[in-house]
This record gives C-alpha cells, structure tokens and sequence, in this order.
C-alpha cells in the first residue's frame, strides 16, 4: 500500500448572499485573495478534507460496463440515454477488460476505472488508465463468499466494494481486503453504489436505495432507505454527477432515472441504447465526481410584543427567525443547530417551531437548540437538509428582554453542524455588510414614575417598617417643609422634589433598570448628582416608617405606593407641688398627676403612658405597689397608684418623666417633677417604767409578776394598740404602734408586792422614740424614788461595759440593739448618778446661756437621780425598727 496524504481542497468558497447595499464583487476578491493565501501555508500533513467546490475533468464522466465476459467499457451520455464505448484519453476505443465484472470504480485522484471480478473466491481487481488505454490487474485477493456486484470509491480514496449483504474495504493498491461490514440495514440482491463529498454512500439494492453514513455504519447506524423503484424494478447501476444529480440504470426495463436526493422521487429519463449493442443489459455505473453540500445560514429578529414602537426595551419579547438553506448540491445529513440563549435575555416556554411546526422544549422548560439538536427539512429525515430554497430549515424562537440588570445590547450567533462540516456554519445577520457576524440587538432605555406619600401616621401603625402606615385615619403631610430625594447606588442624587402639603410626591422621567436605588426624606432638598443630604425631619417630627427605603431595584414598570409614615411628638408639663410635711418612717405619698400634651392625640394623662426616665436620689418610687426602675415606662397611667416613699426630713424630691403618644413615641425632652417636703419637727420619746426584779427574783410577795409583760388599761402607751385613729382633738404625746413586741420587751409589773428594809429593787425605764422626726439631744432623768437608796456598784460585774469614767456602774442601758454597763460618770465627768441635792442644772447646761435648763427632773433632787445621755433617737418607722428608736435604761436601789 503506497503511503499518501490526500487533501482536497474548497478552492473558492461559496460567497453568501448579496447584503443590502453591498458591492459583492470587493468581498468575494477580498475573500478569494486572503483564501488563496491560506492554502499556501497549509501544512501537507493535514488529514483530508472532504469538501470541494471543483474536481479533475474525468470525475464530470459516468463510466459503464457491460456484463459481456470480458466486459467492456462505456462512456454515458446521459442526456441522451447512450451508452458510447470508451476512449483512451488518445482517443483510441478503450480495450476489453481482463474479465467479467458487475462492480465498476473510478478513482478520483488518478481517474483509474477499477472493477472486480465476478468471483465469490479469489476474487480479482484490476482497473483501466485511460492514459495508457491499459489493464493492470492488482496482486492481491479476496474472498467474498459472494458475487461482488458494487464498487466506489469515497472521496478520500478508499475503495469500497460489495455483495448483496456485506460491504468490503479493499487496498485500491494490492486488490487485498482491509476489511468487510454486514449491510446493516440494506434489502436486495442486485444494485451499484457512489458516494457524494462528505462519505455518504447511496448504494442501490433491486427496487430500494439506500444512504449509508460510511464513518460511523453500524447496527445502531443502519442505512437509511431514499427512495424505492415500482415493484419489479431493479437497479443495477448508480452514479452522482459533479451538479448533485443521482441516476440510476434499471436493466429490468432498460430505463435511465434520476433520482430527488432529497425526497428520493424517481423521473424516468429515457431508454438506454448500447453502442455497441449487448445480448445482456445487466450493467455498472462508475463516476467520482463526489458533490457536497453547502449549507449558509441567517438570523434576523423582529419585536412581536412589549413597549409599543420599533425599539426594543427591557421586558419585550423578541422573536429570533434562523434560515439555513443548503446551496450545495446533495442534502446536508446528520444536521444540528446550536444557539445558547444569549446573556440578558429569557428564553419564552413553548416558542420554537422549525419549518412552522412546533418544537417541545427541553428539560425544565429551556431552549430544545441551547444544546445541538437535529434540524431537518420538510418531509425530510431528521438531520437531513435538502437542496434548494424549497427545502429551507426556519426555526423561530422567542426571548424576552431581562428588566433587572437588562442589557445595553444582545449578541446571539447561533451554529450549524452536518456531516463533513466538523466546525460548523455560524448564523449571519443579513442586514449588515459582514460576513458570518453575529445578530445584535440594540436595547433602548426608557423612562417611568415614581410616586408615594408621606402619612401623618399618629398611632404608629407603620411600627418602624413600611407596612400599614395608612389604616383608615391617617392625612398625608409634608410636616411644614420636607422633601423626597431619589438616590442611586452610589449614594448621589438621581431627583428631588418638595413633598405637597397633603403627602404626595412624584418622581418623573427617571431612567428604567437601575438597582440599588433607594427614596429619603430630608428637610435638604439635595443637589441631582451630588452627594444625597441626611435624612432629616422638621423639629417636633418623628418617623414611624424608616426615613429611607432600603435599596431596591427598578424594571419598565411604574412604581406607587413608595410611603412613609411620620408624626409629630408630644410634649412634658413639668410639675411642682406645694410644700408637705414629710410623712417618714415608710409612709407613702401619692405624686401629683403626670400630664402632657400631644398635637394629634390632645392632652396626655390618665389612660395615657410615661416613662420615668430618672430615678430620686432620696426616695423610692413606687406604682401600684412595685418599686420603679429608671427608664420603665407605665401604660394605662392611674395617678392614684403613682407614689414616693420620701427619705425622712427637710428634703425635695425630683425625678423626671416624659409622656409618650398613642404612636408609642415619646418626648425627647423629659420633664421635671419637684416635690418638696419639710421636716415635721413633732419628736416625741415615750417612756415606760417597770419593776423588773426583786432581790434579783422576778416574784413578788403579793405583787406583780415580773417576769412578764403588764398591760395597763389606763397606760394608753405600754402597748401597739392605737385605741384611737387620728383623735380630735389630738391626744398629746399621740399614740404609738411601734414598740417592738411588748409581750417580749416591756417585761415588768408596776406592783413590787411587800418589801422591807434593805431588799434590792430593780427599776427598768423603757424608751421609744415615737414622734414624726428624730429626737435630738434626749436626756434622761429619774429621780430615785423615796425610801430607797441607789446602788452605784449593781452592774459592776456585767460582761460589756461602756466606757466611761470610774470604776462603778451602777447602770445598765440597751442602746442601738446592745446592753452595757455604765459608769456613774460619763467621758466628759458629768455625774450620771447625782447624789441628793445636786440639782441637774449645775451639771447640765449650756455655757452660752446657763440660765436655760438642759435636764429638767420635774422636782428637786431630794434623793438622788440617774441622768443618761441618750443622744439623737432616731424615730421608729415600724415596730423594732429602727434598732435604735427604742432601748431600756436600768438601775437598782434597796429598801432603807
């Protein structure tokens, strides 16, 4: 097998259709100079292309043989249905073949007429040159276990032969088979077959042709049936002339056809006549003239719905037409078309036809061409593309035009496939001068309105979004003076405009597709193009509604109902109240009603709701009962349940507050309430005394017991039972509920019994401090009573002892919670035992006015008496408290 490479070149493309105003004789020189140049720089090495638009002059002649043994050759004239004997290219009359043969080849690249022997073993080639008018019979053989009734070669140069059901490769060299194939697919015993440029096989079986994609023939692969003779016609011989005509010879009729390659309809074209004449009219066809097919393709696109007028924008819908039309010369087989859906446009569901009949889309709903599929023409196979405008392939298909991030412009360019053509023939837009360029649609913009209102929304149905701002009651406003402004993504002013008095704005003539564009309220109207002003409202105003929209996008639609919610706030009334006694203790007193004042909900109290925004440094708030923390506000506001337990004393109570409207804002001012309390100045020290102990015993010889506690009916204060509530006139000292339990503290009787001279009694005065306000400077004083004399050295074996001067103690106190022993002399000298005769006036004065008495015993001191400094005694505010509010003190004397 001689080693070549032989590659057929297209050496002067097809031109495409003349363009609108295009001079098409530039291009096509253009074309054919950049071309010719391409061709001398192609590297041999290339594999074969299949393509050509000319071929040697031997491949326009169709060749015959007869079936005579030896055979002999003919030259076709198929005009006129004659078959010539052959001529030597010197013009002598071809000479016999070696043998009988009914499969005849013409080899393209040397115009050789090769046939086979009529052998089913040792079946033998040889081939005529026309050149040399001689037969040269190739070395090698094959078996093909049949008669071999069929030859061509492909455009490529293989060499084909075969049976009635197996197709043979032989080495057009050696005569040897490469290798054999069954006829998946094939029907019929006689027949003849040819091959067109791009490897398609028409091989004719009796009554049926047939076409076979040589490449890729297998079981899955099948032949494919074109045409089918009446009943008892029988091709015996095939042949494709440079023009794309099939012919056909039937020798049971002795009839010429052509055969329609693309819809394989049969016109008979005469009767053959042989010259010379033949006894048996069985005979073989062989050309090489390999036509191809050439398809071209356009895309235009029209605006079938959307914005009215011829200029596309965002949201129409644009139907695309592609036309492939084959200007070869056989049909286009296994042909696909691809077009991806272009960027910035959709593809609209169910809008594909081909050739007016409706194509279901793929999965999901997409495009049936984004991805190849096959075309066909009408009332052809699928993948088959006829000759001709008549057999044009029109797909129809719709997009829609994206409206958020549309597009500026759309390029789409799709792509078609078929056999022989691996990279395809892209879509031309016919209204331009280009060539091959892709189909671009130019998007407008337009223009739409924005509008919305600003609501005066007084119960703050918005809540702080942009919902429910208008629920029934709402009036628009413009607050005295605001303005909406319109801003792009970047921040700067696209429009402004004053908002009317009753709410509304309108924003016209704005730019479609934008996005991330938002709308603020400002009392700045802003400058379009400069940076946008804060959001801002008119003093007094505040926004239910965010005062911006958060970024959205635009489309080609109008956009309304853009609102805001906004009102106004209320104000404070501050509050004083006249001057009042402090209560002390934990007694509380109710504030004076919170009230203010509110431009859409009138005056706020009672029913309405505050917050105390700050707290009293001296005192405790409390509603309904609860302690109030800072910032807590109160709803459904009852004046009554508002009070302050003051800090004792002098004192002024100031917290603040600040109403808040039915919209749930509030006063950004807080008021100050004042609350002044003056001290009540009405201290008063209760004094029980008891006799605690009888020679150390707390029974008696017909007297008290005293070991516990003694209430006296005509004691109105040795008990917590106030007998008397506010008494008219008052009882002065007034009476108390505050001692600590008296059954536990006020032990004693006030019957010592039978006593004589030299028993020890013990005396216990009980003090609380009863009164409205601290007592200052208390002193007390008990006069040893008559017949007894006082024991200065009782306590001297106490535990705790106070300090003090001297080293007896003849007191004991309990004072702040705690019991200690006392000295008769204080720190400062002063006698706390004065010895009968010292009056307590020369002991206790004041320096700066002596005359004035500090300690008033009630009588002259004619036995002797105990004074003890009990300092300030803070007033009890509840029974026991505070711990030092109350206390005993305690001396002992004996019976002279």
């Amino acid at each position: 097998m001689n080693n070549f490479i032989y590659k057929r070149l297209k050496a002067i493309a097809v031109p495409k259709k003349r363009k609108r105003n295009q001079t098409l004789r530039p291009k096509w020189i253009r074309f054919l100079a950049i071309f010719l140049m391409a061709i001398l720089t192609i590297p041999i090495l290339h594999q074969p292309a299949r393509t050509q638009t000319s071929s040697p002059a031997y491949c326009g002649i169709v060749y015959a043989i007869d079936n005579q043994s030896p055979g002999r050759i003919y030259r076709v004239n198929l005009a006129t249905a004659t078959y010539n004997q052959a001529t030597a290219n010197n013009g002598i009359p071809s000479t016999s073949m070696f043998f009988q043969s009914a499969a005849a080849a013409l080899q393209p690249s040397t115009g050789r007429l090769f046939y086979t022997s009529r052998d089913t073993s040792g079946t033998r080639t040889a081939y005529w040159d026309p050149v040399t008018n001689t037969h040269t019979q190739l070395t090698g053989s094959f078996n093909p276990g049949a008669f071999t009734i069929r030859s061509a070669f492909s455009p490529s140069g293989r060499l084909f032969v075969a049976t009635q059901t197996t197709l043979f490769e032989l080495n057009p060299t050696t005569g040897a088979e490469i290798s054999r194939s069954s006829l998946f697919g094939v029907t019929g015993s006689n027949g003849d077959m040819a091959f067109d440029g791009n490897n398609v096989l028409f091989l004719a079986a009796d009554q049926n042709v047939y076409t076979i994609d040589i490449d890729n023939f297998s079981a899955s692969s099948p032949a494919n049936l074109l045409a089918q003779a009446p009943a008892g016609t029988q091709f015996n011989s095939l042949a494709l002339t440079p023009d794309g005509k099939l012919y056909a010879y039937a020798g049971s009729n002795n009839t010429k056809y052509q055969i329609n390659t693309n819809t394989g309809a049969l016109t008979a074209t005469g009767t053959v006549t042989f010259n010379p004449s033949v006894s048996t009219l069985g005979t073989d066809f062989a050309s090489c003239a390999a036509p191809i097919p050439t398809l071209e393709s356009t895309k235009t696109y029209t605006k079938v719905s959307g914005s009215p007028g011829s200029t596309v924008l965002p949201g129409d819908v644009v139907e695309y037409t592609v036309t492939i039309t084959n200007v070869g010369t056989v049909p286009a087989t296994k042909a696909v078309f691809k077009d991806p859906i272009p960027a910035g446009v959709s593809y609209v569901t169910n809008s594909t036809t081909m050739n007016g009949v409706a194509v279901a889309d793929a999965s999901g709903g997409t495009f049936p061409f984004a991805n190849s599929a096959p075309i066909r023409s009408s009332g052809l196979l699928p993948g088959v593309v006829g000759t001709g405008s008549s057999y044009q392939v029109i797909l129809k298909y719709r997009v829609r035009v994206n409206t958020a991030n549309p597009p500026t412009s759309v390029t789409n360019q799709g792509t078609t496939f078929y056999l022989g053509n691996t990279t395809g023939v892209p879509t031309d837009d016919p209204n331009t001068p280009q060539p091959n360029d892709a189909t671009v649609i130019t998007i407008g913009s337009s223009t739409i309105t924005i509008s919305g209102r600003v609501w005066n929304d007084a119960d703050n149905s918005a809540n702080n979004t942009f919902n429910n701002i208008q629920t029934g009651t709402e009036t628009g406003t413009n607050a005295g003076g605001l303005n909406a402004i319109f801003v792009n993504s970047a921040g700067n002013v696209i429009a402004t405009t004053p908002i009317n008095s009753n709410g509304t704005y309108t924003f016209t003539n704005i730019n479609s597709n934008q996005n991330n564009v938002t709308i603020r309220l400002s009392t700045t109207p802003g400058t379009v193009g400069s940076t946008a002003p804060t959001t801002s409202l008119p003093q007094g105003w505040v926004g239910t509604s965010p005062l911006a929209t958060t970024p959205f996008n635009i489309g080609i639609n109008n956009i309304a109902d853009r609102d805001f919610g906004i009102e106004q706030l209320p104000d404070t009334n501050e509050i004083t109240a006249p001057s009042q006694i402090n209560p002390g203790g934990s007694i509380r007193v109710q504030i004076p009603p919170l009230s203010g004042t509110d431009p859409e909900d009138g005056v706020l109290g009672s029913g309405n709701s505050f917050r105390i925004f700050t707290l009293p440094s001296n005192g405790i708030l409390y509603y309904d009962g609860n302690v109030i923390a800072a910032g807590q506000v109160i709803t459904n506001y009852n004046p009554a349940k508002l009070t302050i337990d003051p800090n004792d004393g002098e004192i002024t109570v100031v917290f603040t507050y600040a109403a808040i409207d039915a919209a749930g804002k509030e006063d950004p001012t807080p008021a100050t309430v004042t609350i002044p309390f003056s001290r009540p100045d009405n201290p008063n020290v209760l004094l029980i005394k008891r006799i605690t102990a009888v020679n150390g015993l707390t029974t008696t010889n017909n007297g008290d017991n005293l070991a516990v506690y003694k209430d006296e009916d005509s004691n109105p204060y040795d008990d917590n039972n106030i007998t008397i509530t506010n008494p008219n006139p008052p009882i002065t000292p007034a009476d108390t509920d505050k001692w600590p339990n008296p059954a536990t503290f006020l032990i004693g009787g006030t019957n010592g019994g039978n006593v004589r001279p030299g028993d020890e009694l013990e005396y216990t005065i009980y003090f609380l401090s009863a009164g409205d306000d601290t007592a200052q400077n208390v002193y007390l004083c008990d006069r040893i009573p008559n017949h007894v004399t006082f024991i200065p050295t009782a306590f001297n074996n106490y535990p705790d002892k106070a300090p003090g001067i001297g080293g007896d103690r003849g007191i004991l106190w309990q004072y702040n919670g705690q019991m200690q022993a006392l000295t008769n002399y204080d720190l400062n000298g002063k006698m706390r035992y004065l010895p009968p005769g010292v009056e307590p006036q020369t002991v206790y004065f004041n320096p700066s006015n002596p005359s004035k008495k500090l300690v008033d015993c009630g009588g002259e001191n004619t036995n002797g008496a105990i004074i003890v400094n009990l300092g300030d005694l803070p007033n009890a505010t509840a029974p026991g408290t505070p711990t030092g509010s109350y206390g005993f003190v305690r001396f002992r004397g004996r019976v002279k």
